[in-house]
């Protein structure tokens, strides 16, 4: 089995989870066995990963693990089969999808069972005491069995949670220190095996995947890079390389920093452990690593000669290619952003250039898609929205949310932007190239000139200069012989991605494992 850890299928997914869907969708269609392994419960992970086309098979979800739950069919929970006996019924309100309903019983509220308002499916259960406080909470999986009770103290704080199997027995118990900080004191299975934290039964579950079967496990991201590395496991290890290696955290840093200051808090950020640097120099149980281009390869080979193997695998690639679209059919004065809302990701540059030229090529509309996930997201969104108010441009620029199928949208559009200060690949920048959409980009490491012929189907500016930036997006939005001929181009690069180049790729590194004595199925 070839496992790819990560942090799972959620409504807001950023470019890792993608590149994992999209790996795992190339392994299925050359009929080679891989799942999606995540550590999080959700209770309708598999719902939200339907709606990327993945189905129960593709994911390997621990709590699902030890829930004995994976394979579980969806079946009808309504609230007249969770309802108390002898409890009468009345309808709260609603609340976005969700309704609620209070059983009563002697004119005291038993408890308050919320369900779906479209299908009646029950998601939890909220019973209350004697004095009308809530006193332990009953959630149900989405396919349709009780899950967990989660147990309050007097202030409502979680202090102990019990998982069930399917069949009403318990899997996990887990007493909370501090709930918020998911500070365990004590994880106990329904083996009797005890831990001391999540991450002890991280690795407890992986080791466990790995004792049922010979298995490869890429290492995506959300599990400590350096016990992964160390962990006694049978299986080869992969770490896929998603950031610059070097210099990611402090860039991170320095820009979330500055948001912060903008919005008047106190606090600042340090930079994070760079992970990928130390296991570069000290790779130790890894087997390989895995980047997206060239030049990144070239990069850690001559910073780091003794390393482990590293192969160039792009993260992003097309399982079918998307039909060329007509230029007449195109709107050349919709400029597209796909990208996540955060300080790193430079939208403010764009929209600074885009607003200079929009006064001057008044047609232009630029449409922001991504999610804002977090504090410091949400206030980068918000200085964003005020510094597109100060232009009176809200007519012109909108952000747009997350979507997670944007292929009408780069069939309609005249031009991408992305104006990142750190990346590895970008995966949104080779979906638009994919359709025909031409790049304007900062020129950074890494990515943008493996994918951009300069003046062919896109242009690069050096990195950080607006005025330039600025200078090429009015050029581009006032020649649409130009933005047609690098459409054009921009089609013609689609080869190099398809999913059978690729392919290729990954074989060459199951040829590299096979070679180690270890076993690909």
């Amino acid at each position: 089995m070839n496992y790819f850890i990560g942090r799972g299928i959620d409504n807001l997914l950023t470019g890792i989870e993608q590149a994992q869907i999209n790996r795992l969708k190339l392994f299925k269609k050359n009929q080679i066995p891989a799942q999606i392994i995540s550590f999080n419960y959700s209770r309708d992970t598999h719902k939200k990963a339907a709606v990327y086309g993945l189905d129960k098979q593709d994911l390997c979800n621990m709590f699902d693990y030890y829930q004995q739950s994976r394979l579980v069919n969806v079946h009808a929970l309504t609230v007249a089969s969770v309802r108390p006996k002898g409890t009468e019924s009345e309808l709260v309100g609603f609340e976005q999808d969700l309704a609620a309903v209070n059983c009563v019983k002697n004119r005291h509220v038993v408890c308050q069972i919320r369900y779906i308002q479209l299908t009646g499916q029950v998601q939890q259960v909220l019973w209350t005491n004697q004095s009308g406080k809530i006193d332990h909470t009953d959630s149900y999986d989405e396919r349709g069995f009780f899950a967990r009770r989660s147990w309050l103290d007097l202030v409502g704080n979680i202090k102990l949670e019990t998982y069930y199997t399917p069949a009403g027995k318990e899997a996990i118990t887990i007493k909370y220190r501090n709930y918020e900080k998911l500070d365990t004191e004590k994880i106990k299975l329904a083996s009797g095996e005890t831990f001391d934290s999540f991450n002890d039964l991280k690795n407890d579950f992986l080791q466990k995947l790995d004792a049922e079967e010979i298995s490869t496990f890429f290492l995506d991201r959300e599990f400590d890079p350096v016990t992964f590395r160390d962990m006694n496991l049978a299986g080869k290890r992969i770490s896929v390389i998603h950031n610059a290696h070097v210099g990611y955290e402090e860039t991170m840093a320095t820009e979330v920093n500055k948001i912060a200051e903008q919005a008047g808090k106190k606090e600042r950020f340090k930079p994070a452990l760079a992970y990928y640097d130390r296991l570069l120099q000290h790779p130790g149980n890894i087997d390989a690593f895995l980047v997206s281009t060239e030049a990144q390869k070239k990069d850690i080979q001559k910073s780091y000669p003794d390393t482990k193997p590293v192969f160039v695998v792009p993260v992003g690639f097309n399982l079918n290619l998307p039909s060329p679209i007509e230029l007449q059919r195109r709107d050349l004065y919709q400029v597209i952003i796909v990208s996540r809302i955060s300080p790193e990701k430079g939208i403010s540059d764009a929209i600074a250039a885009f607003i200079s030229v929009w006064k001057q090529v008044p047609q232009a509309r630029l449409v922001i898609y991504g999610g804002a996930n977090g504090e410091v997201s949400r206030d980068y969104l918000k200085q964003m929205n005020e510094q597109i108010i100060a232009a009176g441009a809200q007519n012109a620029i909108r952000f747009a949310g997350f979507r997670h199928n944007l292929k009408k949208m780069y069939d309609r559009s005249g031009l991408f932007v992305m104006t990142s200060h750190s990346e590895s690949f970008n995966l949104s920048m080779q979906e638009a190239l994919s359709h025909g959409v031409p790049v304007l980009a900062y020129d950074i490491k890494y990515g943008p000139s493996d994918m951009i012929s300069n003046g062919s189907n896109g242009v690069l500016v050096k990195p950080n200069d607006v005025n330039e930036l600025t200078v090429q997006m009015k050029r581009l939005l006032s020649q649409p012989q130009l933005l047609g001929h690098m459409s054009d181009g921009a089609y013609r690069l689609r080869k190099k991605y398809s999913g059978e180049i690729v392919w290729r790729d990954y074989q060459q590194v199951i040829a590299f494992l096979d070679n180690q004595d270890t076993v690909i199925d």
